[in-house]
């Protein structure tokens, strides 16, 4: 895996992460008993984001790990399958000589 690919790889885990530990935690101000004027009852009361995002980036590492040691291991190696995905085999290719 090069070094931009495991950057893409983790800043989109990252948000994948973010949203599901997003509404972990959350009561709305209803909840809490404190409406603040001019805002709806259901808004996040102390939403603590920056919790949730050492939690997000936490778990994001712990991914990419595992999808590296996945693909470094040969378990599954999407960039050397070994076969070219374009290229014919000997059954398709007798096919169009065939026709």
């Amino acid at each position: 895996m090069s070094t931009f690919t495991a950057i893409v790889t983790f800043v989109v885990l990252w948000w994948v992460s973010f949203f599901l530990v997003l509404p972990f935690g959350a009561h709305s101000q209803a909840d809490a008993g404190e409406v603040t004027p001019g805002t709806e009852p259901g808004a996040p009361h102390q939403l603590k984001l920056v919790k949730k995002a050492l939690i997000a980036t936490g778990l994001a590492f712990v991914f990419l790990v595992i999808i590296f040691a996945t693909i470094r291991t040969k378990v599954f190696d999407p960039f050397e399958s070994g076969r070219d995905p374009w290229e014919k085999t000997a059954n398709e290719s007798s096919k169009d000589a065939t026709r």
